[in-house]
């Protein structure tokens, strides 16, 4: 990716130096200008490739989070942590390939089935909040998970937090923070809503 931009980078400032050159010398070329838009389309593709690696690093992320804790207090360490993810990726309704393949091809499909079951059992509700802070080069992302032990016992809320990088958010976090004003931005990935 990285390789794919600087060329593109390289093209345009190339392109832009003729442009300069053209216009100081009073004569315009066509083709340049439409070398210009062919390379700044480019960019743009280079630009909206990166912003869906960070809309799946974030959703990445939070799923982790979420398996862990599935593996620590509901599955209690019985089954590895990649079943856990797996679990929480069907239970949040993910299914990306990009995503779920991360973990291999070592899980048993009964394995990641009980723990499922056993996470809609225990697990109510998960919110994501993305809370954005003074300075203006991060967020904070808060991960509530709303939870039993058993059906006679009371809800639990655990929260997970940490600072997100601000140019890691994806687009419409971003867009909600800057263009609408919100100080806070909230989702909630289970139970899906429809």
């Amino acid at each position: 990716m990285n390789k794919q931009l600087d060329e593109t980078l390289e093209r345009l400032e190339r392109i832009i130096q003729d442009l300069r050159q053209m216009l100081r010398s009073n004569r315009l070329d066509i083709s340049l200008i439409d070398q210009f838009k062919l390379n700044f389309d480019s960019l743009l593709s280079v630009f909206s490739s990166l912003e869906v690696d960070h809309d799946l690093n974030q959703t990445r992320q939070v799923l982790w989070m979420v398996a862990r804790f599935v593996n620590q207090e509901i599955d209690h360490h019985n089954n590895p942590i990649e079943t856990c993810f797996l679990a929480v990726c069907s239970l949040c309704g993910e299914s990306d390939i990009r995503i779920t393949q991360s973990v291999g091809k070592s899980t048993r499909p009964e394995q990641v089935e009980r723990v499922l079951v056993a996470a809609k059992e225990h697990i109510l509700m998960i919110k994501v909040h993305y809370e954005r802070l003074s300075n203006a080069s991060s967020c904070k992302r808060e991960t509530e998970i709303f939870s039993i032990k058993d059906h006679s016992d009371k809800p639990r809320v655990k929260r997970i937090e940490e600072e997100t990088p601000w140019e890691t958010l994806t687009a419409d976090i971003r867009d909600s923070f800057l263009r609408e004003g919100k100080h806070k931005v909230s989702y909630q990935i289970y139970p899906l809503q429809e």
